[in-house]
């Protein structure tokens, strides 16, 4: 009895032994036949050796043309599957210079494993069939698939392209669990999807789609003159980097949602390459934090009216052009902090606005020319010129906001300070116009204002200098009129202990006038008990001065 069952155990044992070798099968395409004439059917068992074809999910597909063949004379090699549907465990297909493969017309395949396609070899898939890939899809050197239209490629695992050609056709579907596009081209034809999940790497490639078509992608990092060139809708749910030389361009009927939307988020942004917006693009939405070295607005439309629309966050642009002249240009900064500056930006027909309590920072020289130009500094926003350059024809601020001038220069229509907001010039120059309803002005040394200064309904006026002179050649401030009519004036010195008595020092000097009731000026510091103060509107030389004089009781 016990004999009897060590039997039954030997022979389960064999049975399962056998099971799994079968189980485990790797099958060798027959490399002695020419497929380069009639072609070879991949699923006749005579094309393989055992006379076995792949059929099951756990066989090991490998067709190997290097050096086997060498009276092909670099003759394609056919190799075709008719089937409905072919279930196989990988597939490997190598060849080199002497024999170059080609499969064509794939139906419905189903790799449970990996998909490897070396140097000279193309997969086809043929049209509306689904190719699916449960593990890895690898393209060595030299290598690629050209589908047909209307065809699934899904990736569950990796996807690598190493220095190779792939090309979508139109109304296809491409899918990966993360990507890296290494050297080559990889095309995505008119109204096609690829989806790319986890993390893509775009390094030295050229990735395009056209069309209508849709990109999807997590986290993407394009390096080394990387490009992803995208005629259609492009989303980001992860983090976008670009390094240098690297771009992202969308074109026409394009869409960019990066950030913005209930089911898009945005970690970092940094664009050491350049972004280009093209007026086909309904808006573009980038929350950052981030960066963005070159931003290009480029307009497509040939004499029609075209706007280019950007919603900007925390993001540093180091430069912003425009291509093609856009009728007009709107760009909203809403983050905490942003920036606009590094090297010189022009800009016609824009319209740039500080919104949702943020801060705009100009660091360079910033263009805005047309006549709709303008900035507009809304509700609690903070706008602020540090050692720069700006021309704009108009500069508005709605209510309790602030704009801050430190060693720059403006060239603008007008600037209008409103609704309890600040307006603070320090060693800076305004060609143009200030007006300020209900705000608080702030004027410091070396201010030049070539137009007038007009502070209306209860404005007040603080010059805030370092030291004072008493030659009328160097007054303080110079502007070509002030006129301050129910609010008040203040001077700040900060070292009163220089100040002489019986001097007389020149703040103010204006060729046109100066509106002031010497009974609406005061100090903010104190002056020794001895000592008493006066303001006084004087002309000299047909110029018109605000003096301050210092006496003793």
């Amino acid at each position: 009895m016990t004999a009897f069952k060590y039997s039954i155990a030997i022979v389960v044992l064999v049975v399962l032994l056998s099971c799994n070798v079968e189980a485990q099968r790797t099958m060798q395409f027959r490399t002695s036949m020419n497929c380069y004439r009639d072609g070879c059917d991949f699923n006749s068992p005579s094309n393989w050796v055992g006379s076995v074809a792949p059929s099951l999910p756990t066989d090991t597909a490998v067709i190997d043309y290097r050096g086997t063949n060498p009276l092909s004379g670099g003759q394609v090699q056919n190799i075709y599957s008719k089937a409905s549907h072919l279930q196989i465990g990988s597939l490997t297909v190598l060849s080199d210079e002497n024999s170059p493969i080609v499969l064509v017309e794939l139906g419905n395949v189903n790799i449970a494993g990996n998909l490897t396609i070396g140097t000279f070899v193309t997969v086809q898939p043929a049209k509306k069939s689904t190719l699916t890939v449960a593990g890895n899809l690898t393209i060595l050197y030299g290598g690629s698939i050209y589908t047909e239209y209307q065809v699934t490629l899904s990736v569950l695992g990796y996807s690598i392209f190493n220095q190779s050609t792939v090309q979508i056709q139109p109304s296809s579907y491409f899918t990966s669990n993360g990507a890296y596009f290494l050297g080559g081209q990889f095309t995505l034809e008119t109204q096609s999807t690829m989806a790319l999940y986890g993390n893509t790497v775009i390094n030295n490639s050229q990735v395009t789609t056209y069309d209508y078509s849709v990109v999807q992608v997590d986290n993407l990092l394009l390096t080394n003159r990387g490009s992803l060139q995208v005629t259609g809708n492009f989303l980001a749910t992860g983090n976008v980097q670009l390094s240098l030389y690297s771009s992202i361009q969308l074109d026409f009927n394009s869409s960019i949602f990066i950030g913005r939307g209930a089911s898009v988020t945005l970690g970092e942004l940094d664009i050491q390459g350049s972004l280009t917006l093209s007026d086909y693009i309904p808006y573009t939405d980038i929350i950052g934090p981030g960066s963005i070295a070159q931003l290009i607005l480029n307009a497509q439309k040939k004499g029609i009216p075209s706007q280019i629309t950007a919603y900007i966050g925390d993001v540093d642009i180091g430069n912003i052009t425009s291509t093609g002249t856009p009728t007009t240009a709107d760009l909203t900064f809403d983050g905490t902090i942003s920036s606009i500056g590094s090297t010189p930006v022009s800009i016609n027909n824009a319209i740039i606005t500080v919104s949702n309590s943020a801060n705009l920072n100009i660091t360079g020289s910033v263009s805005l020319s047309g006549p709709l130009s303008q900035i507009v500094i809304q509700n609690r926003c903070s706008f602020s010129l540090y050692g720069a350059n700006l021309t704009s024809p108009n500069i508005t601020t709605g209510a309790d906001s602030s704009v801050e001038l430190v060693g720059a220069s403006i060239y603008t229509g007008d600037l209008h300070i409103n609704g309890g907001s600040s307006l603070l010039v320090s060693k800076s120059s305004i060609i143009g116009n200030v007006y300020a309803d209900s705000t608080k002005v702030v004027l410091g040394q070396g201010v030049e204002i070539s137009g007038g200064v007009y502070l209306t309904t209860q404005s007040s006026i603080n010059l805030a200098v370092a030291s004072l002179s008493t030659s009328p050649t160097s007054a303080s401030i110079s502007t070509h009129a002030l006129e301050l009519n129910d609010g008040s004036l203040s001077l700040w010195v900060q070292d009163p202990t220089q100040l002489q008595v019986g001097s007389t020092y020149y703040l103010v000097s204006s060729v046109g006038n100066i509106l002031i009731n010497p009974t609406q000026c005061a100090i903010s510091f104190t002056l020794p008990n001895n000592l008493s103060y006066s303001f006084q509107v004087t002309l000299q030389n047909d110029i018109n001065y605000l003096v301050f004089n210092v006496e003793s009781n």
